[in-house]
């Protein structure tokens, strides 16, 4: 496998929200990183493009329950108590070029070479959760764990 042919998975605790711009810098990167590349291969500015997705719904991407918020962190300051996105699992595995506007997939030749991700870890529905918020007895982290499943 060559370089073209690896997906890429970014994750962690940012300790910042969708809109901060450490978040945003990752989910409206596109290109090489102004990288000039020997576009024989079908790189560089007018082949391959990163393009990344998180993993989780974010900036409202709910689905179609209305009751589902996701959140990684629920905590309780002097300020009051806030529901937070702060942890992240992004993924590309390139864009293709060829007009076809496809997402999650690279194109070399003929061949597709692809990563998706299939299942998210769900996070607790507001029940679940102890009236102290976290930390607590239950879930003793102030981040919630969260993880995904991808298929290639």
């Amino acid at each position: 496998l060559g370089w073209k042919d690896v997906s890429i998975i970014l994750l962690g605790d940012w300790n910042a929200e969708p809109e901060d711009a450490s978040v945003r810098s990752i989910l409206e990167r596109r290109g090489n990183g102004g990288l000039e590349m020997d576009n024989d291969v079908g790189i560089g500015d007018k082949g391959m493009k990163w393009d990344f997705h998180s993993a989780y719904p974010l900036d409202d991407e709910n689905g179609d329950d209305e009751n589902y918020h996701f959140y990684t962190t629920w905590k309780t300051r002097k300020d009051g108590t806030k529901r937070r996105v702060i942890d992240y699992i992004f993924y590309s595995s390139g864009r293709s070029n060829d007009g076809s506007g496809r997402r999650g997939a690279l194109v070399t030749g003929a061949d597709e070479v692809g990563l998706s991700c299939t299942h998210t870890l769900s996070v607790p529905k507001d029940e679940e959760v102890e009236a102290t918020r976290f930390p607590g007895l239950r879930y003793p982290s102030d981040h919630l764990l969260i993880a995904a499943k991808f298929e290639i």
